[in-house]
């Protein structure tokens, strides 16, 4: 199917009529940012795109600080592809990986095919754009969450349909059958979806799932690259087609320094955020971490390691100075939060925020010294009296904040700095997970 093809069947019209109403006309959606407990809301999709945030971290992380590394990992990756440069494209791959936060395993991918990777591209972006044919995207090379960015930089139009995307997608379109009383949602427009990344012990996860209309659920595109590829083309149509009906996107909007926003770029902004957190498909509201503290036994604890699953408890104390753990046996340890600071920059120092690092919690190694330069020898290098063991727990924590991603395929356990924390985001997190600010209605 082609764009004109898809574009003409009466559903996809309607949707893209409620879809660029929902650009400038009233779309309130709102949700709770886990890193920091508070608020992100937007009224209209316009306004979701201007208070774009990629990612959650310090500074260079609004629209146009993102405009402008885009653009120069376009001209990279172009210019490399144009000149048939494989090494340079590999390198200009891995940049967009990077920018994306998802260099795990797709660097590893585009080295290891290196000598194959200009014609791979070049196959792809012959079929993968604006005028292409949907039904001939089922092999698209390694289409993933980190492949769609670099193949939408190099075709003009395309957008990156990542879970987020795909999520705030599917939930515009169950609005609009809603709003529009179908009888049921037409394949066409079942855009998928990916699950988030949330931990084992969240109390309040993310939803990426739209639910279901009349009994039709939206897919998930996990392990699904065919399918991520072709919705990743019929939402760029979409998008093609909503751009010509909207007029409220003004030129400053789009204007960053020298650099000009692409419309499709700034209505894809707009549906990162929201997608980010869809409302909950239950209407059961969720217990707080601090509820969840205070009816604790022996045999129900609020976290639990990543790989064995020990469980345990965690509080602020010493007026929020001190992280105490405690588990079923032993004496609670604790540590301060400046030493986990501590722990953080220097593991920064010695790995940097790409490569990962190991949990490294060998008590006997890394008292001797003999660690892996990891978290447990980090840690212990700040504070000599903890526990190296301990590591274990302060990752799972760590985790579910969000401040690390764990590498959930290596054995053992590796991990890298997410989002590197001040001690007032640190203690402000851990208190919105205690007091239950965390909690949503």
């Amino acid at each position: 199917m082609n764009k004109t093809a898809y574009t003409t069947i009466p559903e996809v019209q309607k949707f893209i009529e409620f879809f660029a109403d929902q650009i400038c006309g009233k779309f309130e959606h709102k949700y709770l940012i886990r890193q920091t407990g508070g608020d992100w809301f937007c009224t209209k999709i316009r306004d979701a795109a201007l208070k774009y945030q990629w990612p959650w971290r310090g500074s260079g992380n609004t629209l146009c600080n993102n405009a402008t590394d885009l653009d120069r990992l376009q001209i990279n990756l172009r210019n490399a592809l144009k000149a048939q440069k494989s090494a340079d494209l590999v390198n200009s791959s891995i940049g967009v990986f990077k920018w994306g936060g998802v260099l795990n395993g797709n660097k590893n991918r585009v080295e290891a095919e290196s000598k194959k990777i200009v014609g791979y591209y070049t196959i792809t972006i012959s079929e993968l754009h604006l005028g292409g044919d949907d039904s001939r995207l089922s092999n698209v090379w390694n289409m993933n969450a980190g492949f769609s960015k670099v193949y939408s930089l190099l075709s003009d139009g395309m957008i990156m349909y990542d879970s987020r995307v795909g999520a705030a997608l599917g939930y515009l379109v169950k609005l609009c059958a809603t709003q529009s009383n179908w009888k049921t949602i037409p394949e066409e427009l079942l855009f998928p979806y990916a699950p988030p990344r949330n931990s084992l012990t969240a109390v309040n996860p993310l939803n990426r799932d739209p639910g279901s209309f009349r009994g039709v659920s939206f897919p998930s595109f996990s392990g699904r690259p065919g399918l991520q590829s072709i919705f990743m083309l019929r939402a760029s149509w979409i998008i093609d087609a909503v751009i010509g009906k909207v007029k409220c996107i003004e030129e400053i909007d789009l204007k960053c320094g020298k650099i000009a926003i692409p419309e499709h770029r700034f209505i894809e902004a707009g549906l990162f955020m929201i997608g980010y957190d869809l409302p909950p498909n239950i209407t059961t509201k969720k217990q707080s971490p601090k509820m969840a503290s205070l009816k604790s036994t022996d045999t129900q604890y609020q976290y639990q390691t990543l790989c064995r699953g020990s469980k345990f408890n965690v509080e602020l104390a010493d007026n929020s100075s001190i992280l105490r753990i405690s588990r079923n046996k032993g004496k609670p340890a604790d540590i301060k939060i400046d030493d986990i600071i501590a722990a953080l920059l220097w593991l920064v120092e010695i790995w940097g925020t790409v490569d990962f690092f190991p949990l490294d919690n060998s008590a006997s190694e890394v008292r001797k010294g003999s660690g892996k330069n990891g978290l447990g020898t980090a840690l212990f290098k700040a504070c000599t009296t903890f526990n190296p063991p301990d590591a274990s727990s302060i990752a799972a924590l760590l985790y579910n904040l969000e401040v690390l991603e764990w590498d959930q395929n290596c054995n053992p356990s590796n991990f890298r700095i997410s989002i590197m924390p001040t001690k007032k985001y640190l203690t402000e997190s851990l208190k919105n997970q205690f007091d239950g600010k965390s909690d949503e209605s």
